[in-house]
């Protein structure tokens, strides 16, 4: 699809709101910015930013919303949902050649994300009789002991630019269907991609009056005016945001210091283990596409490939060949390409740490593939370690794999976890044993774990979080929905009867 259909579709050619509550749309009063294309480094569209004024008018209407939205019953919030996901399905062309003009994913997996996003509202639709509570036997005759789970409030959501609409959704739809109302304050790489979304929200919402204005709110500036006074407000008490190690710390810090919640999914350093009993063909493809997928701008990317020192040259020599392969930059093409990373910045940072790891003396692979002459692209490239180096201890957002040998299982164990991240990991074995003791206690120390597939290749079905520095909490599957809500425990006592009076006269 053109560019200019697309703007078209989402009325993105007559101007780029900055804030809506749902059905209304609004142009920011604060900085001129603009969208710029990754693939030419053009831009796209401008708008302004919107004002520290406006973030306030939009916490006002979520607060207003919630306190709405939070008596409408389960199953008819599930409607809404349903509905959503159906436009979603009916939308997915357009937005997935928006994302692909806006941020360069090629649109084959942007197609993917789309459906995600609609898979997602399913999920939480489903969930719509399922988020109650618990009863549990007392000790004492007469007495009733339960657990209920009640909206927790406005949910504030920020995003990073890698899945701009699916990270939205994880959390949207379990905190609607929760009874929550929300706030997207997404990446400021991809402002157009979120007001298609909320586009199509608000044609959704045409069909359902029960839904009241701010339930679904977004508001895109910077972090002076926008950011910075969202996650302290207090009126937020849950806080979903992603991205950076670096970032996640100072959301977690200002959550902690107001007593709120804080869903943190941050950045992973993932690794997997090629074993002696590794089917050659499928392991190498999921390891692969691990790497490459999205030009490696995936928190759960794989970052290192242990190999076993028997498996070694097979391995490595087999990559090689699919790196030379791999064409560069066919976006809008249906197979399996490069694409650029997000922006100049970002393309600059990568080459930054490839001629480091060069001046370092460190063996480095690169295919020679031929780059587009515009956009911010970079060449993939692997570097292979020695058996005895350190393991990474950063993560390069960028098609950069590090390969080295192992010798013993334990080895591998301990070079996989050893790393301060702990979102992604994976293991290609046909052994059973080697299996179970990958995700057993004494094996990955990751949150997520993949067997013979690629790593983060979650459905929605399973919890999305990880340990150590890559984050806190989850999203998704699971029971992640209880961190959108408040859990009261209750005690009924319809004995008729009453504590000793020990002594204390309380008259007649």
């Amino acid at each position: 699809m053109k560019l200019a259909d697309v703007m078209r579709i989402f009325k993105l050619d007559t101007g780029v709101p900055a804030l809506g509550t749902g059905r209304g749309f609004f142009a920011g009063k604060g900085d001129e910015t603009a969208s710029i294309s990754p693939l030419d480094e053009r831009p796209l569209a401008s708008f302004h930013h919107a004002s520290r004024e406006q973030a306030e008018e939009v916490v006002q209407a979520a607060r207003q919303a919630f306190h709405i939205w939070r008596g409408v019953p389960a199953p008819v919030r599930a409607q809404v949902l349903l509905d959503l996901a159906g436009a979603f399905r009916e939308k997915k062309e357009p937005l997935a050649h928006l994302m692909t003009y806006e941020m360069g994913k090629p649109v084959r997996e942007a197609r993917i994300e789309i459906e995600d996003c609609a898979i997602t509202a399913t999920y939480a639709a489903g969930l719509a009789r399922k988020i109650g509570g618990m009863e549990a036997p007392s000790i004492r005759p007469d007495v009733q002991l339960m657990e209920k789970w009640h909206p927790a409030g406005p949910v504030l959501i920020i995003t990073a630019f890698n899945f701009p609409a699916s990270l939205w959704a994880w959390n949207a739809c379990l905190a609607v269907l929760c009874g929550d109302s929300t706030v997207w304050k997404p990446a400021p790489q991809t402002p157009l991609m979120t007001v298609a979304v909320l586009r199509i929200v608000a044609e959704t919402l045409a069909g359902h009056p029960e839904v009241p204005e701010g339930v679904f709110s977004f508001i895109m500036g910077t972090n002076e005016d926008v950011a910075v006074p969202l996650v302290g407000d207090k009126r937020l008490p849950v806080v979903s945001a992603t991205g950076s190690i670096g970032m996640g710390r100072a959301v977690g810090k200002a959550v902690a210091e107001r007593l709120g919640t804080a869903i943190l999914e941050l950045g992973g350093n993932a690794a997997a283990l090629f074993t002696p009993s590794a089917d050659m063909d499928l392991s190498l493809r999921h390891a692969f596409f691990a790497a490459t997928m999205n030009g490696g701008q995936r928190c759960t990317a794989l970052r290192r490939l242990l190999v076993h020192e028997s498996r070694w040259d097979g391995v490595v020599g087999r990559l090689k060949t699919a790196y030379k392969s791999l064409p560069v930059g066919d976006v809008f093409g249906e197979n399996h390409t490069l694409s650029p990373l997000v922006d100049r910045k970002a393309a600059e940072g990568f080459e930054g740490k490839v001629r480091e790891l060069k001046s370092a003396g460190v063996e480095m692979f690169t295919p020679g593939t031929a780059l587009p002459d515009d956009g911010t692209y970079v060449p993939p490239c692997m570097s292979l370690l020695e058996k005895d180096a350190p393991q990474p201890q950063e993560e390069t957002f960028g098609p950069l794999l590090y390969v080295q040998p192992y010798s013993t299982f334990d080895e591998a164990i301990e070079k996989h976890n050893a790393v301060p991240q702990g979102l992604a990991s994976g293991i290609y074995t046909n052994d059973v044993a080697e299996m179970q003791r990958f995700v057993s206690e004494r094996g990955s120390d990751a949150g997520l774990v993949a067997v013979n597939d690629i790593t983060g290749n979650l459905e929605v079905a399973l919890a999305f979080g990880g340990t150590k520095d890559s984050g806190v909490l989850s999203e998704k599957g699971g029971d992640s929905w209880k961190h959108y809500m408040r859990r009261q425990s209750i005690v009924v006592n319809y004995s008729g009867q009453a504590l000793p009076a020990a002594g204390v006269s309380f008259g007649s």
